[in-house]
Protein backbone atom coordinates (compact mmCIF):
# COMPACT_ATOMS: atom_id res chain seq x y z
CA UNK A 1 0.00 0.00 0.00
CA UNK A 2 1.30 2.99 -1.04
CA UNK A 3 0.90 6.23 1.13
CA UNK A 4 0.33 10.28 -0.82
CA UNK A 5 3.97 11.03 0.51
CA UNK A 6 5.47 7.84 -0.92
CA UNK A 7 3.50 9.20 -4.88
CA UNK A 8 4.83 12.45 -4.32
CA UNK A 9 8.69 11.68 -3.83
CA UNK A 10 7.84 8.98 -6.91
CA UNK A 11 6.81 12.15 -9.04
CA UNK A 12 9.58 14.10 -7.85
CA UNK A 13 12.17 11.51 -8.29
CA UNK A 14 10.47 10.60 -11.48
CA UNK A 15 10.63 13.99 -12.39
CA UNK A 16 14.34 15.13 -11.96
CA UNK A 17 15.51 11.07 -13.23
CA UNK A 18 13.34 12.45 -16.52
CA UNK A 19 15.26 15.80 -16.57
CA UNK A 20 18.77 14.25 -16.09
CA UNK A 21 17.82 11.68 -18.87
CA UNK A 22 16.61 14.41 -20.99
CA UNK A 23 19.79 16.65 -20.80
CA UNK A 24 22.36 13.59 -21.00
CA UNK A 25 20.96 11.90 -24.03
CA UNK A 26 21.22 14.24 -27.00
CA UNK A 27 25.03 14.44 -25.86
CA UNK A 28 25.33 11.00 -25.68
CA UNK A 29 26.15 10.20 -29.61
CA UNK A 30 28.87 12.82 -29.58
CA UNK A 31 30.49 11.57 -26.49
CA UNK A 32 30.42 8.21 -27.63
CA UNK A 33 31.83 9.18 -31.06
CA UNK A 34 34.51 11.04 -28.98
CA UNK A 35 35.84 8.26 -27.23
CA UNK A 36 35.89 6.15 -29.40
CA UNK A 37 38.06 8.69 -32.02
CA UNK A 38 40.31 8.98 -28.98
CA UNK A 39 40.71 4.72 -28.67
CA UNK A 40 41.42 4.97 -32.59
CA UNK A 41 44.07 7.86 -31.67
CA UNK A 42 45.67 6.25 -29.35
CA UNK A 43 45.91 2.14 -30.97
CA UNK A 44 47.19 4.61 -34.37
CA UNK A 45 49.86 5.70 -31.93
CA UNK A 46 50.50 2.67 -30.14
CA UNK A 47 51.17 0.88 -33.57
CA UNK A 48 53.22 3.28 -35.37
CA UNK A 49 50.95 4.62 -37.88
CA UNK A 50 50.84 8.64 -36.66
CA UNK A 51 53.55 10.14 -34.55
CA UNK A 52 52.53 12.56 -31.44
CA UNK A 53 53.23 15.90 -32.64
CA UNK A 54 52.71 15.45 -36.26
CA UNK A 55 49.63 16.85 -37.96
CA UNK A 56 47.48 13.50 -38.02
CA UNK A 57 47.59 13.36 -34.45
CA UNK A 58 46.84 17.24 -33.52
CA UNK A 59 43.85 16.87 -35.92
CA UNK A 60 42.64 13.70 -34.21
CA UNK A 61 43.30 14.45 -31.29
CA UNK A 62 41.96 18.11 -31.08
CA UNK A 63 38.69 16.39 -32.26
CA UNK A 64 38.07 14.02 -29.98
CA UNK A 65 38.67 16.02 -27.05
CA UNK A 66 36.91 19.41 -28.02
CA UNK A 67 33.75 17.50 -27.23
CA UNK A 68 35.24 17.07 -23.73
CA UNK A 69 36.29 20.32 -23.57
CA UNK A 70 32.90 21.93 -24.55
CA UNK A 71 30.93 19.60 -22.25
CA UNK A 72 30.14 22.00 -20.62
CA UNK A 73 28.32 24.07 -23.32
CA UNK A 74 26.38 21.19 -24.47
CA UNK A 75 24.88 20.17 -21.43
CA UNK A 76 24.12 23.60 -20.82
CA UNK A 77 22.27 23.51 -24.12
CA UNK A 78 20.50 20.85 -23.60
CA UNK A 79 19.37 21.55 -20.07
CA UNK A 80 17.87 24.92 -20.91
CA UNK A 81 15.82 23.13 -23.55
CA UNK A 82 14.69 20.52 -20.51
CA UNK A 83 14.10 24.12 -18.50
CA UNK A 84 12.52 25.91 -21.45
CA UNK A 85 14.90 28.75 -20.77
CA UNK A 86 17.35 30.65 -23.90
CA UNK A 87 19.25 27.78 -25.40
CA UNK A 88 21.70 30.65 -26.73
CA UNK A 89 22.19 32.41 -23.50
CA UNK A 90 22.62 29.22 -21.45
CA UNK A 91 25.43 28.33 -24.35
CA UNK A 92 27.23 31.79 -23.67
CA UNK A 93 27.01 31.42 -19.77
CA UNK A 94 28.90 28.38 -19.89
CA UNK A 95 31.25 29.81 -22.67
CA UNK A 96 32.30 32.72 -20.27
CA UNK A 97 32.83 29.84 -17.23
CA UNK A 98 35.26 28.07 -19.96
CA UNK A 99 37.10 31.15 -21.24
CA UNK A 100 40.89 30.86 -20.05
CA UNK A 101 40.88 34.38 -18.62
CA UNK A 102 37.58 33.57 -16.16
CA UNK A 103 38.86 29.90 -15.51
CA UNK A 104 41.41 29.38 -12.13
CA UNK A 105 44.73 28.42 -13.16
Amino acid sequence: MTTVKDEKQGSILNKVLDALKNIFAPNLVALSAAGILQGFTILLHTFGLIQEGRAEYIILETISGAVFYFLPVLLAYSAAKVFNTNQVLAACVALFMLHPTTSPT
